[in-house]
């Protein structure tokens, strides 16, 4: 399934950088009306939004599945990328609050299918007027702590597992282990 994807995102991007070209081109023509100009614009921006999500698509599948340090930050802001023409078209504002200096051993690929899923489940599960997802990324014991929290209604309490305490709102809580020093 890598391959496949490698190979998809490597097609995609050959026509991408051609047509940025045209369109840089037909901007940069004399006399063109005003409106034109914007409209030219706005599919170069759009270009470039598709060019950074095949990047970030390449950057799923080149990955070895070998454990290596990685900062967790950067792994998050990756997919958040991904997911930034989803979220700002629903409005929701992402808060994070990341501990910059944490480091975890983790094959990527299995990092980012873990923020992917995480974000992705914050993201379906707002209905709030005033969306909001926030990302904690610290430093606990020695740990590495994840946090993704949503202003979502939350899991309705008759499909909670009876072992859950209702006391207190659900969150899911991903620790991992890590030497942040």
């Amino acid at each position: 399934m890598g391959r496949l994807a490698s190979t998809v995102a490597h097609e995609i991007n050959n026509p991408l950088e051609a047509v940025t070209n045209l369109l840089f081109l037909a901007r940069n023509t004399p006399d063109l009306p005003p409106e034109t100009v914007t409209y030219l614009a706005t599919a170069e921006t759009e270009l470039a939004r598709l060019g950074e999500i095949t990047r970030l698509t390449l950057g799923f599948v080149r990955t070895s599945s070998t454990a290596r340090p990685l900062l967790v930050a950067q792994i998050a802001d990756d997919v958040l990328a991904i997911f930034r023409h989803r979220l700002e078209s629903r409005g929701v504002q992402i808060d994070r609050i990341y501990d910059p200096c944490v480091t975890i051993r983790i094959a990527p690929h299995e990092l980012r299918q873990i923020f992917t899923n995480l974000i992705s489940s914050a993201t379906d599960a707002i209905f709030d007027p005033n969306p909001r997802i926030a990302v904690r990324i610290q430093s606990k014991g020695g740990r590495a702590a994840v946090l993704v929290e949503d202003n979502g209604s939350g899991i309705d309490a008759t499909l909670l597992p009876l072992s859950l305490s209702l006391s207190s709102p659900p969150n899911t809580i991903l620790e991992l282990a890590s030497d942040c020093g």
